[in-house]
């Protein structure tokens, strides 16, 4: 089969698959840091509109006029800014642990060398 696609100009080598799969990897660790940072952010800024004292309503009237006001938060406003804050952290906290392990940084590494020995086999192959 392999002379078959050989004399046909056809080629198997996965080299390039492995180098964009190590890119696109790479990428998406990027990709999910950024993520925690607005993540962490959102559960600071919440709390710190509950904890702040008053926050601001904006209600608009059958007539379309804006009407703003501010109220000290109410134990429902406390719990949902709570619960906000609490499932960004979560979630964050869970991409960190995603990224952060051994096992990520060693599964990474593999996907460099063999994109690596696959580039250096295609060259020797004269592919």
């Amino acid at each position: 089969m392999s002379k078959h696609a050989k004399a046909l100009g056809l080629s198997f080598d996965r080299s390039a698959t492995a180098v964009a799969v190590a890119a696109q990897t790479v990428d998406l660790a990027s990709r999910r840091a950024a993520l925690v940072e607005r993540m962490m952010k959102l559960a600071e800024d919440t709390l710190d509109e509950i904890e702040g004292g008053e926050i601001e309503q904006v209600a608009i009237t059958q007539r379309g006029e804006v009407v703003r006001t501010t109220r000290k938060p109410d134990m429902t406003d406390r719990r949902n800014g709570v619960t906000i804050s609490g499932i960004a952290v979560d979630k964050a906290t869970k991409l960190l642990d995603r990224d952060s392990g051994l096992e990520t940084a060693t599964s990474t590494l593999d996907a460099l060398e063999a994109a690596v020995g696959a580039a250096a086999r295609s060259l020797l192959d004269g592919d």
